[in-house]
């Protein structure tokens, strides 16, 4: 349970940071921002989908190194998605 108290504290700390980078940029800047996160968000998908615990189940699973390699690539993934979101506005 802390692992998961830490990881939501970590994921708004990376948020609100990534906010303060990218609010005052320029768009070529924000572009390159943008491609960036959609990189990470394509890589997390794949290693989300690599790290599927469907194809061998085990209820001892999360308990390992996998369920939270999992849950961490579902978590990066989603920090990107709102990189993502945040630098396609341009203003």
């Amino acid at each position: 349970m802390n692992l998961f108290i830490v990881i939501a504290f970590g994921s708004a700390l990376s948020i609100s940071v990534m906010y303060s980078l990218i609010k005052g940029k320029d768009s070529r800047t924000k572009a390159i921002y943008n491609k960036s996160f959609f990189t990470v968000i394509v890589l997390s998908i794949f290693s989300a989908l690599l790290l599927t615990p469907y194809h061998n189940y085990n209820p001892n699973l999360y308990s390992g190194g996998y369920g939270v390699l999992f849950i961490l690539s579902i978590v990066v993934g989603c920090i990107a998605l709102v990189g993502y979101l945040l630098s396609s506005n341009y203003e």
